[in-house]
């Protein structure tokens, strides 16, 4: 049940090539692109999520464009912005320490503050390369810009990728614009501001569908040879057990 409706325009900023557009489309369902495709000046999308608290919270997603040439473009694209997802790619250092560059950018042309969540992006990366971005370095970002800006911020980090916290990334951006007009009460200050995943988002499991099928037939007392010599008797079997359950209903 929907308790209230919101509308947000949220911006994706950070340096070229750091995964602003792919987080966008895997969040959005448009799957991985696993070679980058240049933003020009800025992408729009719609996307309408239900938090926790049974708010439904439409976002107008800006992806602006990274690359210096795209600096004049991107100032028009700013009015109205609530909120701001901040992106960097923990195997660049460089777009790291370009964050503040990007935060006083929006906040000129905004013209007042709002709240940002800090996305560490490709950590599936990590592994594979030197002098990553630690987490801890993360959260020690995360508390400068607090204290330099005087934002709400939240830290989190991702890969756009395997789809690790993307959806957490876009739930804390509700959670703080809900917050920031007053519908949520702000809660206490997390003694470690950086939100994990849980082992049910980070595994995947694959499943076979024969070992599934197997386990049916035990359950219903048939072995694996009616199974495939008769799959309608099992299908019958089923849905008299499903047709006794729901006369129980």
């Amino acid at each position: 049940m929907v308790n209230r409706s919101f509308l947000f325009k949220i911006v994706l900023i950070g340096d070229g090539g750091v995964g602003k557009t792919t987080l966008r489309k895997r969040w959005m369902g448009e799957g991985f692109i696993t070679s980058y495709i240049l933003t020009v000046g800025a992408d729009f999308a719609v996307k309408t999520l239900i938090t926790p608290s049974g708010h439904e919270v439409k976002f107008q997603i800006w992806d602006l464009g990274g690359q210096p040439h795209f600096k004049e473009v991107r100032k028009t694209f700013y009015a109205g912005t609530t909120g701001a997802l901040v992106v960097y790619d923990v195997t660049n250092r460089k777009s790291y320490n370009n964050v503040f560059g990007w935060i006083e950018e929006m906040l000129k042309h905004v013209n007042r503050k709002v709240p940002i969540v800090l996305v560490g992006n490709k950590i599936d990366l990590r592994n594979k390369t030197t002098d990553t971005i630690t987490t801890e370095e993360g959260i020690k970002l995360r508390k400068e810009i607090i204290e330099k800006y005087g934002l709400k911020v939240l830290f989190i980090e991702t890969s756009a990728k395997t789809g690790e916290n993307v959806n957490k990334a876009f739930q804390a951006m509700a959670k703080l614009l809900l917050q920031e007009i007053g519908v949520l009460e702000v809660e206490e200050e997390e003694e470690v501001p950086v939100i994990t995943s849980t082992a049910e988002e980070t595994s995947m499991v694959r499943v076979d569908p024969a070992v599934i099928l197997g386990e049916i037939c035990q359950i219903l007392g048939f072995n694996e040879t009616e199974w495939q010599n008769d799959p309608q008797k099992i299908l019958t079997k089923l849905k008299e057990i499903m047709s006794k359950v729901n006369k129980l209903d």
